[in-house]
């Protein structure tokens, strides 16, 4: 099985909340998981983030996405 990981983080310090920048009215973790889902050779998708509580929106909205 080939899985994709995606490191995520919201708390940057040159663009804070990157991860949930809009890119014709879609966050750019939708765009990244999207654009994976389409591989034919990936099967999981995997989104690492950090245990600081800002990055549980990152959380959250893997949940709210089936990501």
């Amino acid at each position: 099985m080939i899985t994709a990981i995606i490191q995520a983080r919201t708390w940057s310090t040159r663009l804070p909340n990157k991860i949930f920048a809009k890119i014709k009215g879609k966050p750019l973790i939708w765009h990244i998981v999207d654009r994976i889902n389409k591989s034919k050779y990936i099967q999981e998708i995997v989104v690492a983030t950090t245990t600081n509580t800002n990055d549980n929106e990152i959380e959250k909205w893997c949940k709210e996405n089936n990501t």
